[in-house]
């Protein structure tokens, strides 16, 4: 894998690193020692008082620095891909949402951890039985004393009960999906008693992927994209992968669409996330597995280099583009206290090549009429607005800066800066050098101060307007500091700069029909895409898999293994399989590392069951999306049967009372089957939600996982 290089300096390393703070919930680097060190830099305080002098009022600054010292209050964005993810929101705004929480904890106990419990319970209970006959009656009794008579216990289950945590709902936010704990997540996680729940409730729809924690300024770029479903999205530098999720959930509108194989966003739609780093690519797949989506793509390539990919004569570009570029992320200096100790201008310098190419490419990658959003968490403009003047300079009139402010409605943010400062660290004495024209800097320097970080005089900055850029500032409403740049495409980037064409005429020439699979098509060759290899049909473990379950209907062209073999099978979508098409095709020079994709869909058994035919399994991800083509083994079940199911893991035939439902399991062959249950999701609507279950001789079992367990009890609780 290609690193970003330059004279020895390896930059996807330290592109790495600047983003480690975007590791939302998954970074434990840090610990509350580090959040409670001095945030002192007088270097930085000098360096942005001058920086913003002018753009902000002189009683703002204090404030900034003030906040910036602060902690960051934890935040969290409900998914919306789930059926009741409006009544979650619902739970979240409510006043006694607490309460509510805490109610539903005690339901979300898994049968291993209950017999964990019990286990622990009864060895407890042996040690506290008197060793010696000889010991008084009031020392048995304290030994045998029940359990809740502790003053510390009674107190701390009252004041659960009546403990009151505020959540603030973010209202710019589409649909109410947006909330806003007072207080940090080490304060959180640190908490006791109902604190404590609450905290691990939030982690619990965290790891289900119902909600996804993360900072609200980094949920921007996905919002001001303005993302349609149906769209190609490339997500260049897509590492921890929250905007990714956004991202998908835009894509696909409507969450009844998310898992339909037929609908038009599902066919036409693909997000592609990439990162150059294989650990944060790697990464990134675990992230993005919560969400169960056949219509992802995780790449491991330099974004800078990323392959032009093309149809023939026509090229594969992409509808909307994602370019959140390393940086050194002193804007996020609340999540990441320890840059008050590390800040330097030399960061800032030594990313702004690397962040110019990768914004270059971006829009490269872009099909005319199309969008591209520029972001860092940094507040220094030679990050910042310096890398959107050097762009627009080279490339204007093909590029416009776009006012996207009205996307941003109900939040407070600020335009771009027209003018800003060239300073580099005296080696000699305390301060700052500043050079005002590129002429003014000593050779010796030109390796890290580049002509391309100066601004122009005002009527050239007006001329391209660059106080179209968006600026997040921590103090406006308690946020990190954020940076953002709306790019539209009027033309494909060039040395020559032909003249714009009208946008129609370009969109026309752009628009590549999808060389999609229709019942009429002919049944694709095989091909293999990196490491992935398309199933063969015909093969007898395809056709297997396609009479046990009474797939005749199912696009089996969809279906791929790793390497050829189908210990594990996985499900892509239309869009997906056109692209990994179009990757087989492309020259050994321009392969790209297909890290992950689509959704696990069908396991070998790794275990053969006496009498059993089943030789693959169903796995939960897929379940909806085979839900519907299934002519057989497949059960409709009562809620309560439901229920009871997900509480013990496992039931006993004889014990099903529902008689149509006991004598459709019994006729099954031993074996994997879905389980569903019709339910009301939302909007009241009657959908159908399936589990994955093995029946054997005598009782039924759940294959699930304890994290699509905790999803369905959860959402079922939800009314």
């Amino acid at each position: 894998m290609k690193s970003h290089k330059r004279k020895g300096r390896n930059y996807a390393n330290r592109g790495a690193s600047a983003k480690k703070h975007k590791v939302d919930d998954s970074d434990k680097s840090q610990d509350w020692e580090t959040f409670k060190a001095p945030k002192e830099n007088k270097l930085l305080e000098e360096y942005y008082s001058r920086q913003f002098k002018g753009f902000l009022a002189e009683d703002e600054l204090p404030l900034l620095f003030a906040k910036m010292k602060e902690a960051l209050p934890a935040s969290f964005r409900v998914v919306s891909s789930h059926f009741r993810y409006k009544m979650l929101a619902k739970l979240f705004s409510s006043k006694d949402c607490v309460k509510k929480i805490l109610d539903i904890s005690e339901y979300l106990i898994t049968p291993q951890e209950l017999a964990q419990k019990e286990k622990e319970k009864k060895l407890e209970s042996e040690l506290k039985k008197p060793i010696e006959e000889n010991k008084t009656i009031e020392e048995s009794k304290k030994v045998n004393a029940p359990e809740n008579s502790d003053p510390k216990v009674l107190q701390e289950k009252m004041d659960d009960k009546e403990l009151a945590v505020p959540l603030k709902k973010w209202d710019f936010y589409p649909d109410d999906l947006l909330y806003e704990i007072p207080m940090s997540r080490y304060e959180l996680k640190k908490g006791e008693g109902g604190l404590r729940k609450l905290h691990k409730f939030i982690q619990q729809c965290n790891e289900t992927g119902l909600i996804n924690r993360q900072e609200v300024v980094s949920m921007l770029p996905p919002l001001i994209l303005d993302v349609k479903p149906g769209m190609k999205i490339l997500d260049m530098c897509a590492a921890p992968g929250s905007k990714t999720s956004q991202l998908l959930e835009k894509c696909f509108g409507d969450y009844t669409q998310h898992h339909n194989l037929k609908s038009e966003a599902t066919r036409s739609g693909v997000v592609v996330a990439n990162d150059s780093d294989y650990s944060r690519a790697f990464m990134l797949t675990h992230q993005l597995q919560r969400f169960d989506t056949a219509s992802l793509l995780v790449l491991n390539h330099d974004g800078q280099h990323f392959p032009k990919l093309s149809f023939g004569q026509s090229k594969y570009q992409f509808d909307r583009v994602l370019c959140d570029v390393p940086c050194s992320s002193d804007a996020a200096i609340r999540k990441i206290p320890v840059k008050w100790k590390d800040w330097g201008t030399g960061s800032g310098f030594g990313l702004h090549p690397l962040q110019l190419r990768l914004l270059t490419r971006a829009l490269q990658l872009t099909k005319v009429g199309g969008v591209v959003c520029y972001s860092t968490c940094s507040l220094n403009p030679i990050e910042d607005e310096a890398v959107v003047h050097a762009l627009l300079k080279a490339h204007s009139p093909a590029v416009e800066l776009i006012d996207a402010g009205e996307l941003l409605k109900g939040f407070k943010h600020r335009k771009g800066l027209k003018e800003w400062h060239v300073m580099i660290e005296n080696e000699s004495k305390d301060g700052f050098v500043e050079y005002k024209t590129f002429e003014e800097v000593p050779k010796s320097l030109h390796g890290k101060i580049r002509e391309s970080m100066f601004c122009e005089d005002g009527k050239e900055m007006e001329r391209l307007n660059v106080e179209r850029c968006i600026r997040v500032l921590p103090h406006d409403q308690n946020t990190n500091g954020f940076f953002m740049a709306i790019f539209k495409k009027h033309d494909e980037l060039s040395e020559s700069k032909k003249p714009v064409e009208a946008p129609e005429q370009k969109q026309a020439q752009a628009t590549i029909k999808p060389t999609v699979n229709t019942e009429e098509q002919e049944v694709p060759k095989l091909i293999k895409a990196g490491q992935f290899t398309r199933i063969d049909p015909k093969d007898p473990e395809s056709e297997y898999i396609q009479v046990f379950f009474g797939l005749e209907s199912f696009p089996m062209h969809l279906l791929y293994a790793i390497n050829g073999n189908m210990k594990t099978v996985i499900l892509v979508t239309e869009a997906v399989n056109e692209f990994l098409e179009l990757v087989a095709k492309q020259h050994s020079k321009d392969k790209i590392n297909i890290t992950n994709m689509g959704v696990k869909c069908f396991e070998r058994c790794k275990s053969k069951y006496q009498g059993s035919a089943c030789l693959f399994r169903i796995l939960q991800g897929a379940a909806k999306y085979l839900l519907p083509y299934m002519a057989k083994r497949t059960v409709k079940c009562s809620l309560e049967l439901f229920k009871l199911l997900l509480e013990k893991a496992s039931v006993q035939l004889e014990s099903i009372l529902e008689e149509d439902t006991r004598e459709a399991i019994k006729k099954l062959d031993i074996g994997c089957f879905l389980l569903y249950v019709e339910v009301e999701d939302s909007n009241g609507v009657m959908v159908k939600e399936p589990i994955v279950v093995h029946k054997a001789d005598k009782h039924i079992n759940i294959l699930a996982n304890k994290q699509d367990i905790i999803s369905l009890k959860i959402q079922l609780l939800l009314d």
